[in-house]
């Protein structure tokens, strides 16, 4: 019986070469590929979170604009009692003027919505945002937001308070009548009405205290415009910098 030896050549170097260079190249796509997923995973994300941010200005740019018009609306409430305490003639329509007062005491706070941006803040999705550019104008936004709104609001209750305070002395409530039901939704401006009514004693010190609170609401309502306009320019242009970068519309 005969034995056989098998007889193995040694490879030479150019197949070792071929071998680990198809390893190499094996590893290296799979590496991409991976890569390549998850820079499209993280990108679908961003878009997600920036669709929020999108809506959340939308909402913004929607406010501002209806904010304007309230804020005009009291700038020109307190122009008219300013000229009716100066000329008395707030004397000749006391019912009129009773209700300039209910509305002057009304108030409004500013809104705004950050529910997107301090999602992806807290989680840290910020760094998802490629455009720096885009990023820097969401966060100086967004600051300018949190740190301006709240004092704006609060120099606003403030000047509001006074002036409440004084149409207390120069206006007698009990010239008031219910204007419908307590739940029936009505807002307060529409809530009351008078008929026929009288103003009390009040001294001229007392009309020129209300006087000058009402001009100085006047001072404080243009303030918060020129507050508004600029975070109306803001988020504008924040708009179309998403729309231009993610194809939104």
């Amino acid at each position: 019986m005969e034995v056989h030896h098998h007889t193995h050549h040694p490879k030479r170097w150019k197949e070792y070469f071929w071998e680990f260079f198809m390893l190499f190249m094996a590893v290296f796509c799979g590496f991409l590929a991976e890569l390549q997923l998850e820079h499209y995973i993280e990108h679908k994300r961003e878009k997600k979170y920036i669709e929020r941010v999108y809506k959340d200005l939308k909402k913004d740019t929607a406010f501002y604009s209806q904010y304007k018009k309230y804020l005009s609306g009291v700038y020109h409430l307190m122009d008219s009692m300013i000229t009716q305490l100066h000329t008395d003639t707030y004397k000749n329509e006391p019912d009129q003027f009773y209700l300039m007062g209910l509305r002057a005491r009304a108030g409004r706070y500013f809104e705004y919505y950050n529910t997107a941006f301090e999602q992806m803040k807290t989680s840290g999705n910020l760094r998802l945002i490629q455009n720096e550019q885009l990023l820097d104008s969401l966060v100086n936004y967004y600051y300018l937001l949190d740190k301006r709104v709240t004092i704006i609001d609060s120099r606003g209750l403030d000047v509001l308070t006074e002036l409440t305070k004084a149409i207390n002395t120069f206006f007698d409530a009990g010239y008031y009548t219910n204007n419908g039901t307590f739940d029936d939704g009505i807002l307060f401006t529409r809530s009351f009405y008078t008929q026929n009514a009288r103003f009390p004693e009040s001294t001229a010190q007392n009309k020129l205290l209300l006087k000058n609170l009402c001009h100085q609401r006047k001072g404080n309502v243009k303030s918060q415009v020129n507050f508004l306009m600029d975070l109306q320019k803001m988020s504008t242009r924040l708009l179309q910098q998403i729309e231009k970068e993610y194809e939104i519309k």
